[in-house]
């Protein structure tokens, strides 16, 4: 699959029309466990979360974010900006998908054996 193809199929599927008004106190919750929550696979779900606020005002407290040294964090608020339809997410997850540079596998390593051993 291209590049292009997966940008098309993730714009498709993110396609959320942003909503005016003020932000949820609920948001600014959710954007704070966000900022906060290790590992990354639960940041996730927060994302998910706020991505189903539809409050495209919450992505200002998680721009800093996009610029994370850690790929997960930058690739878990990136999926959230893309989601709110902010095209910023998009194109860190593709700079994210092209970057050839060195992965650390320690990190993978302990995920599987986490997950092999919290079922």
């Amino acid at each position: 699959m291209s590049l292009d193809t997966l940008v098309a199929v993730v714009v498709t599927f993110f396609w959320i029309l942003p909503t005016a008004g003020q932000t949820d106190p609920t948001g600014i919750n959710f954007v704070e466990e966000f900022k906060h929550s290790r590992p990354f696979f639960k940041q996730i779900e927060i994302g998910k979360q706020i991505i189903a606020l539809r409050d495209p005002g919450l992505l200002e407290n998680l721009k800093d974010m996009l610029v994370s040294e850690d790929r997960h964090v930058r690739a878990n608020t990136a999926f959230v900006f893309a989601g709110l339809g902010d095209v910023r997410g998009l194109e860190t997850l593709a700079h994210i998908l092209q970057d050839r540079s060195y992965r650390p596998k320690d990190r993978v390593l302990v995920f599987k054996y986490k997950f092999r051993h919290w079922r």
